[in-house]
């Protein structure tokens, strides 16, 4: 509980502790709206619902060319890697997304499932590829 966790912290002076439930509760928030969130946390002191998701540029995608600064841009999220057979973190805006590449996002709930609305995620691709996942857009 998050009792215990900040006696731990200031009782050992460990710079770290976090209760389970504390750690949780973002994640449930997240998955009770439908929104594809690998993960979910609550940040600074108004407990902003930061979000995690890792998709895939897939061929009918219109995320297929785009810029990182573009997908940014245009879809509201920031990119923090790209998989293109190599992880690159932070990619530069410059870097395009080419099909069969991953990519994480950071962003609101919205933000994530404008992308989901284009492009698949990752924990999606059997469903991609067994025809059961449709694109909304």
């Amino acid at each position: 509980d998050d009792t215990l966790a900040k006696n731990m912290k200031t009782g050992f002076d460990i710079q770290y502790a976090y209760s389970t439930s504390a750690l949780a509760a973002p994640a449930f928030a997240a998955a009770a709206t439908s929104v594809p969130v690998d993960y979910a946390f609550a940040f600074g002191d108004r407990h902003m619902l930061l979000t995690i998701t890792e998709f895939a540029v897939v061929a009918d995608s219109p995320i297929a060319g785009l810029s990182v600064r573009q997908l940014e841009d245009e879809y509201g999220v920031e990119v923090l890697a790209v998989d293109d057979g190599e992880v690159t973190l932070n990619p530069n805006d410059d870097y395009v997304l080419q099909v069969g590449s991953n990519f994480v996002v950071s962003g609101s709930l919205e933000a994530i499932a404008k992308v989901n609305d284009v492009t698949p995620p990752v924990r999606e691709m059997s469903r991609y590829l067994a025809g059961r996942w449709k694109k909304k857009v």
